[in-house]
């Protein structure tokens, strides 16, 4: 897969697993349980992953997953998602991607958003670590 490819699947990949957790924390669909996948991809790697969802004894719920996906070169992308509504009706949620070619070049892009009956609060970041 080249570098490109790569980097648009992987933003795909991340933002599947934001729009799932945010809507895992918005809807009233929840489910305990958990599912893990492994397979072999059309692109000479691996796609595995999980995905869980819990409730709390005292009504507090959370979902999210986690994702890796190879293609055989040497190029890798791995994301991951959570949200949570607590008890007291408070929501959030985060999210990661983090890539690395095959050149060695590392990225990392992260960010939350959480609120409450005291506020809200929000941060995002990213790095890049280059092969050099």
């Amino acid at each position: 897969m080249k570098k490109a490819a790569m980097k648009t699947a992987t933003k795909k990949l991340g933002l599947l697993m934001i729009v799932g957790a945010t809507l895992c924390a918005s809807t009233a669909v929840w489910a305990d349980g958990k599912a893990r996948f492994n397979r072999e991809n059309a692109a000479g790697g691996i796609t595995r992953g999980t995905m869980g969802a819990h409730t709390g004894i005292n009504g507090g719920r959370t979902a999210g997953g986690r994702m890796v996906v190879t293609d055989g070169q040497g190029n890798a992308a791995a994301a991951s998602g959570r949200a949570f509504q607590g008890p007291n009706g408070a929501t959030g949620a985060r999210a990661g991607i983090t890539t690395q070619s095959a050149d060695g070049t590392t990225q990392h892009r992260s960010g939350f958003g959480v609120s409450g009956a005291n506020g809200s609060a929000t941060s995002q970041g990213q790095t890049t670590v280059s092969a050099d």
